[in-house]
């Protein structure tokens, strides 16, 4: 059975450099992250399939939707938009065994960087990386707490 890849972004220049010396048919099939396909997978889809010489069939879902079928031969690589220990771990919570991971290998191409805004009006105007964290896991649940109004 052929090596199995699963991308975090860009995944295109490690799949088609390896894909004509091996041989696999003139299609590659590429499944998951809508927001992977959406800013790195269909930006280049022409440039992969020009230095592939493969046919790149895209479809747009969600990370588990592109690990499902890379785990059933549906997709050749599966777009995430996580890492892929955490979504395994958050699959296997929803379906307990569900999804075996192991014999999946990640190639991370890129981060994501995150902005976090607020309205000008609020007079908190920045946050250490421990706060934010804290917002983030419902620690911290008003303004007040920050500096800012009861809200």
């Amino acid at each position: 059975m052929r090596d199995r890849i699963i991308g975090l972004a860009a995944v295109s220049l490690m799949a088609t450099a390896a894909w004509p010396a091996t041989g696999l048919a003139a299609e590659i099939s590429v499944r998951g992250s809508a927001i992977f396909a959406d800013y790195i997978m269909q930006p280049f889809e022409s440039d992969i399939e020009a230095q592939s010489g493969a046919d790149v069939r895209i479809a747009a879902g969600s990370t588990a939707d592109g690990i499902q079928a890379l785990l059933s031969g549906e997709a050749n690589i599966a777009m995430t938009a996580a890492p892929l220990d955490a979504a395994i771990t958050k699959m296997n919570q929803a379906d307990p065994g569900s999804v075996d991971g192991s014999a999946l290998v990640p190639h991370p191409i890129a981060m994501s960087k995150v902005a976090f805004l607020s309205h000008p009006s609020n007079p908190v105007k920045r946050l250490t990386l421990k706060q934010l964290g804290d917002v983030l896991a419902g620690r911290i649940g008003n303004w007040k707490e920050l500096g800012g109004k009861d809200l």
